[in-house]
């Protein structure tokens, strides 16, 4: 059952994984383009470009054959984790370098992105718990100890609205995730239950089969032995005449 479950994560994974990666390239692009004037063009560029080159590294991941072996599921689960983990740290160094200090409005839309990244995860990536913390936990806490750094009353204000944000995600992702678990392991024994019902069935219409056959045989030898008995009976009366 175990191995079932971690390839059914893994399938799960790899089917809304792909729309995540869309809305990162969507979402770093849009916060390149708000912080192109608050941020060195450098450092922009630096890291939108790292964004890509970690996107298009992560799409072969999910072709098709990759899917058609038990060690193939367990190495591309290695795998998408590994790319989870690696996202999450880029979009922790937008909360690192990228932070605007100079400009509130900018801080809190780079706090709205993050954030918004965040709960895509908890629903696309919370399928697999590794790959859920390895990118949300790299993702926001550069962003938090930033705001914690400085001194504002906003600032410590929206640090801990950040840490909150957290507390609250991370369990939010354990339900997802224990909650689709038990879906499969019910979908599972769903499935198991109808082919089991199936075998039997099948195992039922060969008995009924054989059974028949047998009913066949057993008309065919009566039918024979009455035939054989008014032979039988013909040849008595003839001798007896």
């Amino acid at each position: 059952m175990t191995d079932r479950l971690y390839a059914e994560q893994v399938k799960q994974f790899a089917k809304v994984a792909p729309l995540a990666m869309t809305a990162t390239v969507v979402n770093a692009s849009i916060l390149a383009f708000v912080l192109r004037r608050q941020v060195p063009h450098l450092l922009l560029f630096l890291w939108l470009s790292a964004v890509f080159v970690i996107t298009l590294l992560r799409l072969p991941l999910f072709h098709k054959p990759f899917l058609a072996s038990a060690t193939g599921i367990r190495r591309l689960g290695l795998w998408f984790v590994a790319g989870a983990w690696l996202a999450g740290l880029v979009w922790g160094a937008a909360g690192l370098f990228l932070f605007p200090v100079h400009s509130i409005e900018h801080q809190v839309f780079l706090a709205f992105v993050l954030g918004g990244m965040v709960a895509g995860a908890t629903g696309t990536y919370s399928v697999m718990m590794p790959a859920f913390l390895g990118f949300v936990v790299p993702a926001v806490l550069p962003l938090m100890i930033r705001f914690f750094l400085l001194d504002g009353e906003m600032d410590l204000a929206m640090g801990f609205m950040v840490l909150l944000f957290l507390a609250l995600m991370i369990p939010i992702g354990y339900r997802i995730n224990a909650t689709l678990l038990e879906n499969f392991r019910l979908s599972f024994e769903n499935s198991d239950l109808v082919e089991h019902l199936s075998r039997e069935k099948a195992k039922v219409e060969t008995t009924n089969q054989q059974l028949q056959q047998e009913f066949l045989e057993r008309q065919k030898a009566e039918q024979a032995l009455q035939e054989s008995y008014l032979q039988l009976e013909r040849k008595v009366a003839e001798r007896t005449r």
